[in-house]
């Protein structure tokens, strides 16, 4: 009789112990998770320009390919952050932009020369220890022999946060867009 008592004991402590683990199992479960944002990179410029200039190509290191916005925490170290994503791959973004913000700059180009096609190369698209957005690569005409041109923008952000970083993106994009008309 002992024996039976001692396991009905024993069963109810179990019960118990397994009630207690499936709660505090259930409370770890029940965090909310962060919620993810997206960004899309808008031009500022949104005049409709097709065939004036096409940015033809757009090459990027792997680490720009990811869908995450990249931030350098050192000097040699660069990070994704972790719920803040481009809505779209960045070299569309790029490109779109880009090319909108040319059509801008180029209203009053030769039309002897266009359409213009733009091959463009980003070795570093992004936000700065310091809080700039960086931006450096090269770009050539298609069809033009030779190195083409090299670029290297920083443009300050005018606020915090990763809506902000997204903005510093497209105002780098806007004074590539300007030097680029300034050299044809």
């Amino acid at each position: 009789m002992k024996y039976l008592e001692n396991t009905v004991g024993c069963r109810s402590v179990i019960a118990g112990l397994l009630v207690f683990v499936g709660i505090a199992l259930s409370a770890c479960q029940s965090r909310p998770s962060p919620e993810t944002h997206y960004y899309l990179l808008q031009a500022s410029n949104h005049e409709v320009g097709r065939g004036i200039v096409e940015i033809a190509e757009v090459k990027m290191p792997a680490y720009l390919q990811a869908a995450n916005l990249m931030m350098a925490v050192s000097d040699l170290e660069i990070r994704p952050a972790q719920y803040h994503l481009w809505s779209e791959p960045l070299q569309e973004g790029v490109r779109r932009v880009l090319e909108a913000e040319l059509v801008g700059q180029l209203k009053y180009v030769d039309k002897d020369v266009l359409p213009i096609r733009i091959d463009l190369e980003v070795e570093l698209f992004h936000v700065t220890q310091s809080g700039d957005v960086l931006l450096k690569g090269g770009w050539r005409l298609q069809g033009e022999d030779g190195q083409g041109h090299l670029f290297s923008i920083k443009t300050g952000l005018e606020g915090n946060g990763y809506a902000e970083a997204a903005r510093g993106h497209v105002r780098a994009l806007e004074l590539l867009a300007k030097a680029i008309a300034a050299d044809l």
